[in-house]
């Protein structure tokens, strides 16, 4: 029962800031698009943006991971 809990919500932490890491660099890109004297600030933002949220995947998806293997799924009562 933890496995499949450990892994679920890895998981679900996973796709939620994948969908958030698309959307900030397609953010990213919208901005320098339609901004074009504000290119810089537009490609730092997408940028910052787009590293936090995939710094935060990685973290999400190594944790689920993690847990997973190291809890293991213990005998039920």
């Amino acid at each position: 029962m933890l496995l499949g809990l450990a892994l679920g919500v890895g998981l679900a932490l996973a796709l939620s800031l994948a969908l958030g890491l698309g959307l900030a660099l397609g953010l990213g890109l919208a901005l320098v698009l339609g901004l074009a004297l504000g290119l810089g600030l537009a490609l730092g933002l997408g940028l910052a943006l787009g590293l936090g949220l995939a710094l935060g995947l990685g973290l999400a998806f190594g944790v689920g991971l993690g847990l997973a293997f190291s809890v293991g799924d213990p005998p039920s009562p």
